[in-house]
């Protein structure tokens, strides 16, 4: 009872350290991350009743989108999906700490590592479908390893609707995750209980299901089954956007460089360990391989540490297992480790909400001076970036023609003044529909009483914009008029300017 209670505090000061390391950070970040404002803005207009694939042009399935909405329908501003990524984050490196835990790690080994990869990752944590998706990979392996030995099928019912929610996060990662749910499974099966794992698999496919069949009813009811082809499957097909994995192995990131060459490496011992042995360790080897799916086709930093979490997690617990097998025979040596980890991280710790805690503090009074535009109040922007949204905000709404930003950063401008322009406000390679860049081409020759803006200087477009449009416009349609880092262009070549900017 008292090493319960014991372990109980551990983990209430874990949380709360987490917290407020984690608000300090996300709660303070200065505006600007596209990632961050497109899934917002995906999410808010679900909020609003527009239906994924027929209004938006989502990619990956809506799940994460949809669930962000339910929050957003009570305060639509971009400080609650912050507020969400806290919460969302804070989560993670708690299912890190007892998954550590379950495999049998020290409770203060494992508080260690949490507080490094929790740093490692700072700088990287928000509301995002990725993440979302690794919450739920570590919800999966902490209940697998629980319940390894064990036969219910309420447990095989959870595992299989998880999995299939995985898959409506993000069809990729989480067609593999319901794989791996069933190759699990079949991996345990021996000559006595095979009938027990097969009514287990076809209990963890029916968990899997039931998501997946009100997925369908959501498209069938709202008829948006030929946009959910066009952009969610043939879409894809027109994402041609790669970041190569050795691009991590020369990182100047010292642990990015290591890790880049630690995680392959070690999933190829554990295959070989996990097959031989058939133990707890099969559901290391298969989740740890499916999450760093997540890592191809762009191998960046975010991507690469989302994706290598779970591996993390194992190798911490082989070197774990290796250190304590030398260390055990000694009665001392074990005494003096444990009480040099307490004092290692208790001093992390109070450093940590220290130093975190009086920035919190110091700052949180300052956000609330940023409420000058709507949906990103209290975000801390700044003063060039403010006016410039302002501006271009002025010139959309005193136009008499509709207007179009052709670029990655549109949203940002939108979303202050409520109008959301599918395909254009995430102007992406991948997020255009099935007929890619030719059809954009297509619709803008069509295009009537509208402008286009498009950004003056080729070096500050994201890397994933549909160059192939820009050239087009730039190329064959008359530029009448220049807002901000904005060229203007008339679809029809002539027209009047609406309401100038001076």
């Amino acid at each position: 009872m008292k090493e319960k209670l014991k372990n109980n505090k551990i983990e209430i000061i874990i949380i709360l350290v987490l917290l407020i390391v984690l608000s300090s950070t996300i709660l303070l970040k200065k505006f600007g991350s596209l990632d961050e404002i497109w899934n917002y803005n995906l999410s808010r207009n679900i909020a609003e009743g527009k239906i994924a694939y027929r209004d938006i042009n989502i990619v990956q399935l809506p799940g994460f989108f949809m669930l962000t909405a339910i929050f957003l329908k009570i305060w639509n501003e971009l400080i609650v999906t912050r507020i969400l990524g806290i919460l969302l984050s804070t989560g993670i490196m708690f299912l890190t700490y007892k998954m550590l835990k379950e495999l049998g790690v020290n409770k203060y080994v494992a508080g260690i590592f949490v507080a490094g990869i929790t740093y490692m990752l700072l700088d990287y944590f928000c509301l995002d479908y990725n993440f979302f998706n690794l919450l739920i990979i570590l919800l999966i392996m902490f209940i697998e390893n629980k319940n390894f030995e064990k036969h219910e099928l309420k447990i095989n019912l959870l595992i299989g609707i998880l999995g299939a929610f995985s898959f409506l996060v993000k069809q990729t990662t989480g067609g593999f995750v319901m794989l791996a749910a069933i190759l699990l499974k079949l991996l345990q099966i021996k000559k006595e209980n095979y009938k027990q794992i097969f009514k287990e698999i076809l209990v963890r496919c029916v968990g899997v299901l039931i998501p997946i069949i009100m997925f369908v009813m959501y498209l069938t009811i709202n008829g948006a089954w030929q946009d959910f082809v066009d952009y969610a499957i043939l879409g894809m097909f027109t994402f041609g956007n790669k970041i190569s994995y050795l691009n991590l192995i020369k990182s100047n990131n010292l642990h990015i460089k290591l890790l880049s060459i630690i995680v392959p490496s070690y999933f190829i011992g554990l295959i070989i360990w996990s097959v031989i042995k058939k133990d707890k360790t099969l559901i290391l080897m298969l989740y740890s391989i499916v999450a760093f799916i997540v890592v191809y086709p762009i191998s960046d930093n975010i991507h690469f540490l989302i994706g290598a979490i779970p591996a993390i997690i194992g190798i911490i617990y082989f070197i774990y297992l290796g250190v304590y097998e030398l260390i055990k025979k000694h009665k001392k040596c074990v005494l003096f480790f444990k009480y040099m980890l307490v004092a290692v991280l208790g001093l992390i710790y109070i450093w940590a909400t220290a130093l975190y805690g009086v920035k919190l503090i110091k700052n949180i009074k300052e956000i609330g001076k940023y409420n000058e535009l709507e949906h990103f109040k209290y975000i801390p922007i700044s003063e060039k970036l403010k006016n410039r949204i302002k501006n271009v905000d002025e010139y959309i709404l005193n136009n008499n023609k509709k207007v179009y930003i052709l670029d990655a950063t549109a949203a940002i401008y939108m979303i202050p003044i409520n109008i959301y322009n599918k395909d254009y406000d995430m102007f992406l390679k991948g997020n255009i529909g099935g007929k890619g860049e030719q059809g954009q081409i297509e619709k803008i020759k069509n295009m009537k009483n509208a402008y286009l803006l498009i950004k003056h200087n080729a070096n500050d477009r994201n890397w994933q914009t549909p160059t192939e449009v820009i050239e087009y416009v730039e190329n064959n349609l008359k530029k009448v008029d220049t807002i901000e880092s904005f060229d203007v262009y008339d679809p029809l070549g002539s027209g009047t300017i609406g309401s100038k900017l001076e």
